[in-house]
């Protein structure tokens, strides 16, 4: 486990550039942070929510609960046709009852009414009341690269969502998983078309059912 640990507080630091997250990252955790302030605590305690955010220690997807597991996705494109999976093992629902994809359309631009990632850090910090809960967020978000040097840097750009919808990942989504690839071949990543998804579209109340499961 210290291995694995250290192993990827250096991924962490190559990943980290001494100007913070790239623009792409960025995305990424706010994505994931709307996930866990407009859902995931409305349905949790707060330590339950929090502790469902395992994506910054380097898990299959970036939140895994007892009925579920979701992978979440960002794009900033007009009209989004392709949704890239970084590995095989993303979309994989071995070891978990279920799995959900997140894709959360943003618009994104300097100034205006949008909002940026630090305001979204500190709107979450500001729905844990529990220190425990607080503290563990605080951690996470080192562990995701979000460290206190380059929070000047994150008040620009700011994010503005147009659209935030889930699928269910089951028989028939179109994924690549580790049990469908040769020996020998890993460490892929591939791209997941928007179209013809409808069939797979899950409704914001089956995504709460989920996530609340047996805390319900």
């Amino acid at each position: 486990a210290a291995v694995a640990r250290f192993g990827r507080w250096q991924d962490l630091l190559r990943a980290v550039s001494t100007d913070g997250l790239s623009a792409e990252a960025r995305r990424g955790l706010y994505g994931e942070l709307l996930l866990l302030g407009d859902t995931l605590i409305a349905e949790l305690s707060q330590s339950e929510a929090v502790d469902a955010w395992t994506g910054p220690t380097g898990t299959n997807q970036d939140f895994q609960l007892p009925g579920a597991a979701i992978e979440t996705k960002v794009s900033t494109a007009k009209r989004p046709r392709n949704i890239r999976i970084a590995s095989e093992r993303q979309l994989d629902s071995t070891g978990t009852p279920a799995l959900l994809l997140a894709f959360a359309q943003l618009d994104e631009r300097r100034g205006g009414s949008g909002e940026s990632l630090n305001r979204r850090v500190d709107r979450i910090r500001q729905q844990l009341t529990n220190p425990a809960a607080r503290a563990r967020f605080d951690g996470l978000l080192i562990q995701a690269g979000y460290l206190p040097a380059h929070r000047d840097s994150y008040d620009e750009p700011r994010y503005t969502v147009r659209d935030l919808r889930f699928w269910h990942v089951r028989d028939g989504f179109p994924r690549v998983t580790e049990s469908d690839l040769p020996e020998g071949v890993g460490d892929c990543s591939y791209q997941v078309s928007t179209s013809g998804l409808d069939a797979f579209r899950a409704q914001i109340d089956e995504v709460r059912e989920m996530i609340g499961g047996p805390h319900g």
